[in-house]
């Protein structure tokens, strides 16, 4: 899916009315939406992607959180990533493999080694003194007693799983080629998404006397379509077993 295909599905769909008829945007002299109108939805599309990968479990990313003496909480931000351009000459989370970009929306797992094998860290368990926790989204507090928590003894690097945000959109390249723009998203999740949109859209016009306000009516299907997703569990399945963790031995 690209950029493109969304433009298109709204202008000859929810935003049809709106513009009174659809826009090709190669050849944007046919009339329906200005172009100028698309590049304004771009930010409606980026928090619609947001939303929907906040709702369901889309995307998974991974990295290395190398143990550092005397720290305690470590900031699961790109200013301590190896990838990235900061000046931080701190650098524990190695993320060479998948590079790390704040799009982190909370950690789902942890592994670590005991008895020389990989197992996953108990986390964010009350009652468990050697469990890790998350004081915030995107930090994490590991256990400093040995006695306490046994997998410290071993464990050298911890392997950070966690639920990822969609890409963000660079804008730039977006406004001069929405065709090779991707779009990483499931069909499945594509008419929810056009519902947001056209909410947030329609939303800023506000209430037209003694009528049923198109915002809020969008919103009502995005919800029920969010709605039906869930019921269908299209997202990934947090009991599985990931593939990619599994042939790099994490389980």
């Amino acid at each position: 899916m690209t950029l493109e295909d969304i433009y298109n599905q709204l202008s000859y769909g929810e935003l049809r009315m709106l513009f009174l008829g659809g826009t090709d945007i190669d050849n944007p002299n046919k009339g329906g939406m200005p172009i100028e109108s698309f590049l304004q939805m771009l930010g409606s599309i980026q928090l619609g992607l947001t939303e929907l990968h906040k709702r369901f479990a889309l995307r998974e990313g991974y990295f290395n959180l190398i143990m550092m003496p005397n720290v305690r909480t470590f900031s699961l931000t790109s200013d301590f990533a190896m990838s990235a351009s900061s000046s931080n000459p701190v650098r524990y989370i190695d993320d060479t493999e998948m590079p790390f970009t704040d799009n982190l929306h909370k950690v789902i797992r942890c592994y670590g080694m005991k008895n020389e094998k990989k197992i996953e860290l108990p986390l964010n368990e009350i009652s468990n003194h050697a469990a890790l926790r998350t004081p915030s989204y995107n930090q994490l507090t590991v256990p400093i007693d040995p006695k306490v928590a046994p997998w410290l003894l071993e464990t050298r690097v911890i392997d950070v799983v966690y639920r990822a945000n969609h890409p963000e959109i660079n804008k730039y390249i977006a406004n001069d080629a929405p065709l090779i723009t991707p779009i990483y998203l499931p069909e499945s999740h594509l008419e929810a998404l056009l519902y947001y949109v056209a909410s947030r859209v329609f939303n800023p016009i506000g209430m037209i006397p003694d009528a049923v306000h198109e915002g809020n009516n969008y919103m009502q299907k995005f919800e029920q379509s969010c709605a039906r997703l869930k019921m269908d569990n299209y997202e990934i399945d947090q009991d599985a077993v990931n593939d990619k963790l599994s042939h790099r031995g994490f389980c």
